[in-house]
């Protein structure tokens, strides 16, 4: 499986392309949910995601694309209802990575929603 990540600087889409590679357009569950729990989706939801969902608070948005998946034309988009509940998976990752500083960020986040 080829998973290719793209972030869009000027909307800051996250593009995501999850195609097989050897041409078969069948991905078991257990493909996706390997792509979906390793190490560059991981830095994906605690980099890139994280920086939206911080810009989308700033500005007041009552919502952001989160995703935009290539192949399939469609975004996923998360709902200010939503914040918080993203907001405490980013948190859980930040302390099992043991980064403190991005752990006191959050939780003013969280306190300020």
């Amino acid at each position: 499986m080829k998973d290719q990540i793209e972030r869009e600087e000027e909307t800051s889409i996250i593009y995501l392309d999850l195609t097989v590679e050897d041409g078969d357009e069948e991905m078991d569950e257990g493909s996706i949910i390997e792509v979906l729990t390793g190490p560059e989706f991981r830095y994906i939801i605690t980099e890139h995601l994280f920086t939206n969902l911080v810009e989308a608070i700033d500005k007041g948005k009552n919502s952001f694309i989160a995703f935009r998946l290539a192949q399939q034309d469609k975004d996923y988009v998360l709902e200010k209802k939503q914040y918080k509940n993203l907001l405490n998976t980013i948190l859980s990752m930040a302390e099992e990575d043991e980064e403190y500083t991005k752990c006191a960020a959050i939780k003013k986040l969280i306190e300020a929603l």
